[in-house]
């Protein structure tokens, strides 16, 4: 097997596990594994998305997938297996139909009522969208006018207000677990006894889904995707597509660069592609991946936006919706909400943080929330 960074390319995988071998069920032990382990409730049971109007439908035919949203639609997550979605407003699975052999397709969504238009004004074009638009994909047939002698223009729209509920869809393969090894092993597990708390998991043992997993810090962006923060602060993107069954299935045989120079001192996902981040002089910086889906390098902004100071705290964590915990250096429990989260606006719920608690002095911290991805 040969030594290299990123998940194992398919086929690579051969032979049982053998990374660990309790008695019943797979218990993690801190001893066997690195404080990383990624909760599947952030992975696939929810979306954020835009109002209730949307409809959706997979994209990709089997068996050789390549799935691709059309204009006027967005792409919501990417699967090369049925995972089983349903719309909650009928009520009716979204039908899949079969499996992929190689690729994945993805699940389009259209959305009423965008509003779009193209920015950058020729010869000198310097075309960027606004913090209240996303960078699209222009109709067939669209013109932008002039060409550009310089720079280029970019396609914007502005979607409806995004709604406080999530998006009507929900998965029945939640209860994912992802831990890395000391040898650096990737391991998949799917607690089925997650929803009442019983001794139920898919399988025995951990599932082998990559090697050479030796980052300085990973974590989850949802459906399927991980970020890897490399030894020289490469941003790396990963999508694992057999995130539902823990198949050696990936987007790509290897990380994507997304980013560089990611030299902080903790990162967390905020959802919907935000990604938080606290430099060594403590402000907390805002980023959004708007290839979060697909892994391509394209941001809201090419640098982190900052909407906070003195952050200086022994942990912080996402609770989804824009809430961030941090515990203090005496132990107390604050909290904060980042009404600005959509584009990275310095505005907040409250000036300082809300004290909901003391005694916090564990040593590790995490949330149980649903983190819209």
């Amino acid at each position: 097997m040969r030594d290299r960074m990123g998940p194992l390319a398919p086929g690579e995988l051969v032979g049982p596990v053998t990374a660990h071998s309790p008695s019943q069920g797979p218990i993690l032990r801190s001893t066997k594994f690195l404080v990383c382990v990624m909760l599947a409730s952030v992975l696939l049971l929810s979306w954020s998305g835009r109002a209730a109007a949307q409809t959706c439908t997979w994209r990709g035919t089997a068996p050789l997938c390549n799935g691709e949203c059309g204009s006027g639609e967005s792409e919501q997550t990417r699967a090369s297996s049925n995972p089983d979605l349903i719309d909650n407003a009928t009520g009716r699975r979204i039908s899949f139909g079969a499996a992929c052999v190689t690729g994945s397709k993805a699940l389009c969504c259209k959305t009423p009522r965008a509003t779009c238009r193209w920015d950058g004004t020729a010869p000198f074009c310097r075309g960027r969208c606004t913090g209240s638009e996303t960078t699209a994909t222009p109709p067939d047939g669209s013109s932008s006018g002039r060409p550009c002698v310089t720079g280029s223009k970019v396609y914007c729209c502005t979607f409806p207000p995004i709604s406080t509920s999530r998006l009507p869809l929900t998965t029945e393969a939640g209860g994912i677990i992802y831990a890395i090894a000391q040898n650096n092993d990737l391991l998949w597990y799917r607690h089925d006894g997650r929803s009442d708390g019983s001794f139920r998991w898919a399988f025995n043992d951990g599932k082998k889904v990559g090697n050479g997993w030796d980052f300085k810090q990973v974590f989850s962006g949802g459906d399927g995707v991980i970020y890897a923060i490399a030894q020289n602060n490469d941003l790396l993107w990963y999508r694992h597509d057999g995130r539902s069954d823990g198949s050696v299935r990936w987007a790509f045989n290897d990380g994507k660069k997304v980013g560089n120079g990611w030299d902080f001192k903790q990162v967390f996902s905020g959802g919907d592609g935000v990604i938080y981040a606290i430099n060594w002089n403590n402000d907390l910086l805002w980023y959004r991946h708007d290839g979060r889906s697909d892994g391509s390098f394209r941001w809201a902004f090419n640098d982190g936006k900052k909407v906070g100071n003195g952050w200086d705290f022994k942990q912080v964590f996402s609770g989804g919706d824009g809430v961030i915990y941090a515990i203090t250096r005496s132990n107390d429990l604050l909290w904060y909400r980042h009404d600005g989260r959509s584009d990275g606006s310095f505005r907040w719920a409250f000036n300082d943080g809300k004290k909901v608690g003391n005694g916090w002095n564990f040593k590790q911290v995490f949330s149980g929330a649903t983190v819209a991805p």
